[in-house]
């Protein structure tokens, strides 16, 4: 960023005490924003957030020690205390600079916003919205790959995709982007109406309708109105993309006006002729019955096939050639411990642990017996693995998704199931169940330290060429699971 101080004073509407609207320290720049003390502050505005064990405004202080430009407060007692005491530590330092501007705001959370908002509307790009219940950070990364190939693109970063982290994103905003890819994401109804407003997308994508979230929202209905909030802060003339396939998405009347609906078995662009290549898939894309181009998408699974066509018709949306979106997907980079391949002397891992979802849990099982389907070692088919821990936010229905699970896992013949957590445990339930024969080969733990210190023991039963699956909601941790495993090897 570089703003002046007095942009964000409007852009907030916030209020300054003893600072004349001219005075030279309103037209101070502002060089990022950041809502934690711990970073480099210098020349960035501070925003203190409150969550229920914390509050920002108690690091004004440390912010301000730090360098802040300025800060926004809902809060003038601690303000007008750590403004003394961060002043006298910077003089007794020896420091020089110009002192940090105090703005006050009614909410720090909606001054985020609006700030986010205001940054936004300053660069005349397209942007892309996306969100679903499952797939949506695989698929903002092949928009982002494809989009990259004519234009300088911003994309989200990490999980900043919710209504603290995409006003941070938007906020990254600078004069060298062309175009921005932003992940939605939420829990509640409203969120993504808020995160919609801040970017007005030209084009909005939903990938599908599944369970996640189930303990706030209740039904797959309410989940389709959350979704849909979208559309509410589009761009006239935009473009929505849609997964075909996906039942409840067939409801949604579209107000865009250049729309491309997508799947393997419906919609305007289908993919056809599918076939496993080493790590990844090829297939043909079919647009409105005519074969337009072969596609070739770096991960397994039927789910990715259905990612990709997403990330292919947002480049048809916005203009792009076949040759940009086929060299864009098959060179996608794939965000940290998303469908991560590892391999070691022993074994595959598939590192899947960035997050978990009834639907993104069943996808990821079919890739691992795809995988040992086409992977034979020695003329035999690998074992299969499966390390599954607790997903969450999923309320009245935990019980029964996580059955759900270990029946698909049964289904599939997974080889060994090993489950983490009390709700982890209802999988192993619908394992054995389901899979009397093979019942004895799953075991559940309480905590994933139990399950880590246990691992050794199984490795009497690996053998060259096995193929390990490890998958939780993000509140597990599991990537300290996967190190372990890694150790086997």
């Amino acid at each position: 960023m570089n703003i002046e101080i007095r942009d964000v004073l409007i852009a907030v509407r916030g209020t300054v005490e003893s600072v004349d609207v001219e005075n030279t320290a309103l037209r101070r720049r502002i060089l990022g924003v950041s809502t934690d003390s711990r970073e480099d502050m210098g020349g960035k505005l501070f925003v203190p957030l409150k969550g229920p064990k914390f509050d920002g405004h108690d690091y004004i202080g440390a912010a301000i020690e730090k360098g802040a430009a300025a800060v926004l407060t809902e809060r003038r007692d601690v303000c007008a205390a750590d403004i003394l005491s961060a002043a006298k530590s910077v003089a007794k330092s020896g420091m020089q600079g110009d002192p940090c501007v105090i703005i006050h705001v009614e909410s720090t959370y909606q001054a985020l916003r609006d700030l986010a908002e205001w940054h936004r509307a300053r660069f005349d790009i397209p942007a892309v919205a996306i969100t679903g219940s499952a797939g949506k950070t695989t698929t903002k990364d092949m928009i982002a790959s494809v989009l990259s190939q004519r234009f300088v693109t911003l994309k989200t970063d990490g999980n900043l995709n919710n209504e603290i982290g995409l006003p941070l994103m938007a906020l990254r905003l600078n004069d060298t982007h062309e175009a921005a890819v932003f992940e939605m994401g939420m829990n509640h109804l409203g969120e993504i109406r808020n995160l919609s407003k801040i970017i007005k997308p030209h084009v909005c994508v939903i990938t599908n309708i599944g369970t996640a979230h189930m303990e706030f929202l209740g039904s797959r209905e309410n989940i389709l109105r959350a979704k849909c909030e979208i559309f509410e802060h589009m761009r006239r003339g935009g473009a929505v993309i849609l997964n075909a396939d996906d039942d409840m998405l067939g409801k949604i009347v579209s107000t865009g006006t250049n729309n491309i609906s997508y799947g393997i078995h419906n919609g305007d662009m289908r993919a056809i002729n599918i076939k496993m290549s080493g790590d990844g898939q090829r297939f043909d894309v079919v647009y409105k019955d005519v074969i337009v181009h072969e596609l070739f998408v770096p991960l397994p699974g039927e789910h990715n096939v259905l990612n990709a066509l997403a990330a292919a018709a947002v480049g048809f949306a916005l203009g792009l050639s076949g040759e940009c979106i086929q060299e864009g997907l098959r060179s996608f980079p794939l965000s940290k411990n998303r469908m991560e391949f590892i391999r070691t002397d022993r074994f595959t891992i598939i590192n899947d642990v960035y997050n978990a979802n009834p639907q993104s849990m069943i996808a990821a099982l079919d890739v691992l017996s795809q995988m040992a389907s086409y992977n034979s070692v020695a003329g035999r088919k690998p074992q299969t693995i499966a390390i599954l821990g607790d997903m969450f936010e999923l309320g009245e229905f935990s019980q029964a998704h996580h059955e759900q699970i270990g029946r698909h896992a049964a289904e599939l013949g997974i080889d060994y199931l090993i489950t983490i957590g009390k709700a982890a445990d209802f999988i192993r339930q619908g394992f054995i169940n389901n899979n009397k024969d093979n019942g004895g080969h799953s075991l559940s733990f309480a905590a994933k330290e139990e399950a880590e210190d246990a691992l050794p023991k199984f490795e009497e039963f690996l053998q060259q060429g096995d193929i390990i699956l490890i998958k939780a909601s993000r509140g597990m941790q599991l990537e300290t699971t996967v190190a372990k495993v890694k150790e086997m090897s």
